[in-house]
């Protein structure tokens, strides 16, 4: 059940800081030289104009945002649909923490929208670098609607300043398809060298890769489209699958597994990757791992990737690796392939009190493999038991629109801080004995 899940870019173009091109046809969103800095008008941290902040030209805008905040611009071209990229330069300084790398969200939204739709951008602290993102990788099931765009964002993921010069649309076309599917040169990338590689995609929302013989490539694609079946039902999910379908990577080895994958995300999303530590990964749509010849089903961990998938599509759930994302997917995985000991695991876990007050683990940007795994599928289980059941969806509702966990137990069932511990606590003794 294990992952590693590093910061990346998923769908970046991240280029060495250089001159863009005098020919080259362009509308400027901002450069901090022909309009006041304070466009972002909704900026909570405000954007200074400063020369010292400048890539190109005399100035550039400086951003110094607290924790979690987010700097939005209302002022752009309602029509995305003759443009391919957004493009943008930016510098961060060195968080307080020392990181060498800082994240960014970049968010659009359509006018009226309740949702963002988001890409995360990880470039390294104390230099510029130039980052294009392709606008067909923020589609998902149809939005946003590129005739009807009505703000652009950045949101930060720590503190510290941060430097912006140069944000353009580039020309092109916006593109209607949910994702990329990976092409005859990727999949060389992904499987080099091999005289047997399968395809299999049927009418559901999967496809399979392998180059595994003994693989039943059927048997494997009718447990994923049980999963999803199972997870539209218990997540209240209404909306069609994606216009592409997820992609499962399987390996005949493992070591090919592990040394092909990094090359496979970059070749498909232009990001950087450490080879895997874990048995399994997902990335966007994507999922991946090896063949196990005693599993003849596939890993078990295929199915807690492919629900990180799944979350990100239809919840808009950040693959971070928080308690909601490794809650629901040790669920999902539980649910088709039960852990034989888990009731043994979960009395453990309280007995030995491997657990922490549930305030923390909502807040908790990566949770550990392990127990705290196990707490949060639990937490999911109380939430959907009883007279609770009735107010999932609700939850569900919630967080896809954002709402925090304590501030939704608290609305839909009066219960905070040591009460819903408690009542928690209640229930995963009663059920798990």
């Amino acid at each position: 059940m294990s992952i590693t899940r590093p910061l990346l870019s998923l769908a970046i173009l991240v280029l060495p800081a250089a001159q863009p091109s005098a020919a080259q046809e362009r509308v400027v969103l901002e450069d901090f030289e022909t309009a006041p800095a304070d466009r972002w008008s909704k900026a909570a941290d405000p954007i200074e104009r400063l020369g010292e902040a400048a890539r190109t030209g005399e100035s550039g805008g400086r951003w110094n945002p607290g924790p979690g905040s987010s700097a939005i611009r209302t002022a752009i071209p309602e029509d995305w649909r003759s443009f391919a990229a957004l493009r943008f330069s930016v510098r961060p300084h060195a968080a307080p923490t020392a990181l060498v790398e800082r994240t960014l969200e970049v968010r659009v939204r359509e006018r009226g929208g309740r949702h963002a739709w988001w890409r995360k951008v990880s470039v390294p602290a104390g230099e510029w670098t130039e980052v294009e993102l392709p606008l067909w990788r923020f589609r998902q099931a149809g939005s946003p609607r590129w005739t009807e765009m009505e703000s652009l964002a950045l949101a930060a993921r720590a503190p510290g300043p941060i430097d912006l010069d140069d944000m353009v649309l580039v020309p092109g076309s916006a593109g209607e398809a949910s994702h990329v599917l990976p092409d005859e040169e990727g999949l060389g990338y992904a499987f080099p060298d091999r005289a047997y590689v399968r395809r299999v995609h049927r009418k559901g929302p999967f496809r399979l890769f392998t180059d595994a013989r003994e693989v039943d490539a059927g048997l494997f694609l009718d447990e994923m489209e049980s999963l999803y079946g199972d997870f539209r039902r218990i997540f209240a999910v209404e909306e069609p699958p994606p216009v592409a379908p997820f992609d499962l990577f399987l390996y005949r080895e493992e070591s090919d597994y592990r040394s092909l994958f990094p090359g496979l995300v970059r070749r498909l999303y232009s990001a950087e990757l450490a080879p895997p530590e874990a048995d399994g990964m997902s990335v966007g749509y994507l999922a991946a791992s090896s063949h196990d010849p005693g599993q003849p089903l596939g890993r078990p961990v295929f199915l807690h990737e492919m629900t990180h998938c799944l979350l990100g599509y239809h919840l808009r759930l950040p693959s971070n690796g928080n308690w909601l994302q490794e809650g629901a997917a040790t669920l999902m995985q539980n649910a088709k392939r039960p852990q034989p000991d888990l009731d043994e695991q979960i009395q453990k876990m309280l007995e030995e009190k491997n657990h922490v007050p549930l305030a923390r683990l909502f807040e908790a940007e990566r949770l550990r493999p392990g127990p705290l795994y196990l707490q949060a599928m639990t937490f999911l289980e109380f939430l959907r038991a009883g007279e609770r059941a009735g107010s999932f969806a609700s939850f569900v509702a919630g967080w896809r629109e954002g709402k925090k966990t304590g501030e939704l137990s608290r609305e839909l069932l009066g219960l905070s801080g040591d009460d819903l511990d408690r009542a928690w606590l209640e229930f995963c003794r009663e059920k798990y004995r």
